[in-house]
């Protein structure tokens, strides 16, 4: 297995599985990826277990009803990974030490936490 470092990590993104499907996502994943990460719904960031292909061909054997849809995409590698988000602190464990820091850089102690903008960006 390559090290965290090294490991290709992929994110994919499920819409319009039944409870079934859900479950059969799971073990797939937890049977062919290294380690991984599942804090919102249809949403699943994991390392390992082949490149986007493979994924989708394991999916296409979970997903035979019309209605549903997934994406599965390949992530940059260390040092061009960015994140940003709101959720609770042990639900980004996973993507501190496994992914990057919400600044993109490796591993960080302690993140720093920034206020909230009285204004959204937007």
């Amino acid at each position: 297995m390559d090290t965290l470092e090294d490991a290709d990590v992929f994110v994919l993104i499920s819409d319009g599985l039944n409870d079934t499907q859900e479950d059969l996502v799971l073990e797939m994943v937890k049977s062919h990826a290294d380690s991984w990460w599942h804090e919102m719904p249809g949403v699943w960031l994991f390392t390992g277990g082949g490149d986007t292909f493979k994924w989708s061909e394991r999916m296409k054997l979970i997903l035979s009803l019309k209605g549903n849809t997934y994406l599965v995409f390949k992530l940059p590698r260390l040092g061009q990974r960015q994140w940003f988000g709101r959720q609770r602190s042990e639900a980004l464990d996973w993507l501190r030490s496994n992914y990057a820091n919400a600044n993109g850089t490796e591993k960080e102690e302690s993140p720093e936490e920034k206020p909230e903008d009285d204004e959204p960006p937007f």
